[in-house]
């Protein structure tokens, strides 16, 4: 072992796994080899220090970190490949300043579509999945028992540029999210280390949820009200599950037609159940293993629907989209 990697062990992973996910840049790579010598020359002059996080360590790290963040911008070349119907409505949002709240069913697509507009604006992304537990620490950070600030990369983003979603935003504490308020609306924040942000003028905040913010419902009862204030802060774009893209991304057209008579029919009756593009996309590749119709669909659609409801939902589907799948009825 080194004496950086004894001294300095979160800093040496850090940059081990940034060699492995950063895009070829000479740039970066040069902005991370000054950082190393930074704290290399650190560690060699601080061997008995325990590493003691000094400034110079310290605007070193702050370096690196940065190079983390740009590796994070959505680099896929596949992923602006299939865009969802509402991909200009949300872009236009951004681009706008508005902050865009993605209302709709499980599965449809609300992650993807946010990762494809970063893509799209060559922005980093950040995704955090939020419930009752997150507090508004896990959001804005918070000072350790030594008085060092442990960041979040809500702050990287709201300090340095980026999309930031916030995930199942109407499952969380509604009185957790009043923290973000202000960081919403006006152009600076106070953070726990007592220093005042300025925002970044490339950051943005979205959010995915599955009510509109007005409580539980019949299928997602695990949700909450959210506050008025931080309701009004966000513009809603309902998404719905795209017909067209999810026959783009199925392997089986019949199958794919099936499901979304499934989920039609489901709708007409209110069953609770949710059909999903993830239904559709997953069902396909159980089909083409060998799996049949029937158990494909007690695993992706059904989940312990009552069997009288099972058979009306089938019964009211023509037959001709069931004749269309023979081949995978055994």
């Amino acid at each position: 072992m080194t004496l950086f990697q004894r001294l300095f062990p979160y800093w040496a992973y850090k940059i081990l796994d940034l060699e492995k996910r950063l895009p070829d840049s000479d740039k970066l790579q040069k902005l991370i080899g000054k950082s190393l010598d930074t704290i290399s020359d650190v560690a060699k002059n601080t061997g008995g220090n325990n590493g003691m996080m000094t400034p110079g360590v310290n605007n070193a790290a702050k370096d690196i970190e940065m190079s983390a963040r740009v590796a994070h911008v959505p680099n896929d070349p596949n992923i602006l490949k299939h865009k969802h119907q509402k991909f200009d409505e949300v872009l236009t949002d951004i681009k706008c300043g508005n902050s865009p709240m993605l209302v709709g069913p499980a599965g449809s697509g609300k992650s993807t579509l946010l990762e494809q507009v970063a893509c799209e604006l060559s922005l980093p992304y950040y995704a955090m999945s939020v419930n009752e537990q997150t507090s508004e620490y896990n959001i804005i950070g918070y000072n350790n028992a030594s008085g060092q600030y442990v960041g979040t990369s809500f702050r990287d983003a709201f300090e340095f540029g980026g999309i930031f979603s916030f995930e199942e935003i109407d499952a969380a504490n509604p009185n957790v999210f009043t923290v973000i308020n202000n960081a919403m609306s006006q152009g600076n924040y106070l953070f726990p280390d007592r220093k005042f942000i300025k925002k970044h003028p490339d950051f943005h905040m979205v959010a995915s949820a599955n009510t509109f913010g007005a409580g539980a419902s019949l299928q997602y009862i695990g949700r909450n009200r959210m506050d008025g204030a931080t309701i009004d802060r966000f513009s809603f774009v309902y998404i719905d599950y795209d017909e067209n893209l999810e026959k783009q991304l199925c392997e089986i057209k019949e199958w794919c037609d099936y499901v979304q008579q499934i989920r039609k029919s489901s709708r007409e009756f209110n069953m609770p159940i949710v059909v999903s593009t993830r239904a559709i996309i997953s069902g396909a590749k159980l089909l083409k293993s060998g799996m049949s119709v029937d158990n494909a669909c007690k695993k992706l659609i059904w989940r312990g629907l009552p069997p009288s409801d099972i058979e009306k939902i089938k019964g009211s589907i023509e037959s001709e989209y069931m004749s269309a799948l023979t081949q995978y009825t055994k």
